[in-house]
């Protein structure tokens, strides 16, 4: 499959900018790509597990999470209140 990106860069016509040629994954390499999911998942899998025990035992900080997120939010204001 060819897929051709093209953008508007004259007022009549577009100017081909990148051609990407594209191939689907043999079998062998869908099997590679699958067992190295599985691998990574039961990898992280005890840890993702005692994080969750660890979070559920933690006490609860909503300013530690909101107080950032309100900086982040003013600062985003502040950015297109300046355009």
């Amino acid at each position: 499959m060819i897929t051709e990106i093209r953008l508007p860069l004259t007022v009549n016509g577009y100017q081909k900018i990148k051609e990407v040629n594209m191939e689907n994954l043999s079998t062998t390499e869908s099997l590679i790509l699958g067992a190295l999911v599985l691998l990574v998942l039961f990898w992280m899998g005890p840890g993702v597990k005692a994080s969750l025990e660890r979070s559920k035992n933690a006490e609860t900080d909503w300013k530690a999470v909101l107080l950032p997120l309100g900086f982040v939010v003013l600062f985003v204001l502040f950015l297109i209140a300046m355009v």
